[in-house]
């Protein structure tokens, strides 16, 4: 309130007085001149402290100016969560000297664009068995932003040729809380190279006899990744008489893969013992009957002189060396 005041005197003294009062007063509010801008940024995991602290002090970009005075700044923010995405509607309002006030508000968002980083993938294997390929790891990702990461691991199977040869390809997936992506991949070779080994005592090759060849033996086969069949084939290659021969026995061991282990056995079968004579030819006297005594003589022929004998391999066939009577 501004009070002016007007005395008029004369040269007596004598006074007349005039005041007037001037009441001065402050109603127009301060004029917003810059809006507040919104802005997004990238969520930090820290809550972005400091690009709120930022985009606050700066009034969110607002300016204004007033009639009569400087303005001051307040806003009514009060917490942002820290979070892959949230928004916050904050009201900033400008104050002259006398109360008078304006506002204008912005959005200050965060979002979370960025995918997870991943560990480093576990390095490609190879194993011979689908019993050896090893068991999923855990694995964890970090990310820019706070919250759950989830992690997925998929193995994918491409089949081979038999049960033990395959390619697994391992994928672990990281997906955070605003469903960005990332993964790695490990590879997986399961090939089975490794042939079946026999349980027995390996037949060896020999020489025999012909009264004395072994019966063939059975042979069992054990695989480091599962089982083993065994087949057996023989065949002969006939020699200079019917107990003279080359026998040839051949074991093969197959795993599930095709995998095999094959023994050979040669066994040589001669005969080289005679027969022996059980009984011995016996003599014979007969009457002459004045023409040669043929039948007499064939017979005893035929009956080898009542000889007999017998062979370790075969029968026995006889001759003599009869010439004339």
């Amino acid at each position: 309130v501004v009070t002016r005041t007007w005395t008029a005197t004369d040269e007596c003294g004598n006074e007349t007085t005039h005041t007037q009062i001037i009441t001065v007063q402050d109603t127009v509010s301060p004029e917003i001149t810059t809006q507040a801008a919104s802005i997004v940024v990238e969520c930090d995991g820290t809550g972005n402290e400091g690009a709120i602290e930022a985009w606050l002090a700066s009034n969110g970009g607002a300016t204004a100016t007033d009639n009569c005075s400087d303005v001051t700044w307040t806003n009514d923010f009060n917490a942002l969560s820290n979070d892959c995405s949230t928004a916050i509607t904050v009201i900033f309002t400008a104050t002259d000297a006398c109360g008078n006030t304006a506002t204008t508000s912005a959005t200050f968002a965060v979002q979370d664009s960025t995918a997870p980083v991943a560990p480093e993938a576990p390095t490609a294997v190879t194993v011979a068995c689908a019993s050896e390929v090893p068991a999923t790891i855990s694995l964890t990702a970090t990310d820019n932003c706070a919250g759950e990461i989830t992690v997925e691991g998929v193995d994918t199977t491409v089949a081979g040729d038999c049960p033990n040869s395959f390619v697994i390809t391992r994928t672990w997936l990281f997906v955070d809380a605003c469903s960005n992506e990332t993964s790695i991949s490990q590879t997986i070779t399961v090939n089975d190279t490794l042939a079946p080994a026999f349980v027995e005592e390996l037949p060896a090759s020999l020489t025999v006899e012909c009264d004395a060849v072994p019966t063939a033996a059975t042979l069992t086969a054990t695989d480091n990744c599962g089982e083993a069949t065994v087949a057996f084939t023989e065949s002969t290659e006939q020699g200079q008489c019917a107990n003279a021969y080359i026998l040839t026995r051949t074991w093969t061991a197959t795993d599930e893969c095709g995998n095999e282990t094959t023994h050979t056995q040669i066994i040589t079968v001669q005969d080289t013992v005679s027969p022996e004579i059980t009984i011995q030819a016996a003599s014979i006297v007969v009457e002459c009957d004045g023409t040669g005594n043929e039948s007499d003589i064939e017979a005893w022929l035929a009956s080898n002189g009542g000889a007999t004998a017998t062979d370790n391999c075969s029968d026995v066939t006889w001759t003599n060396d009869f010439n004339t009577l």
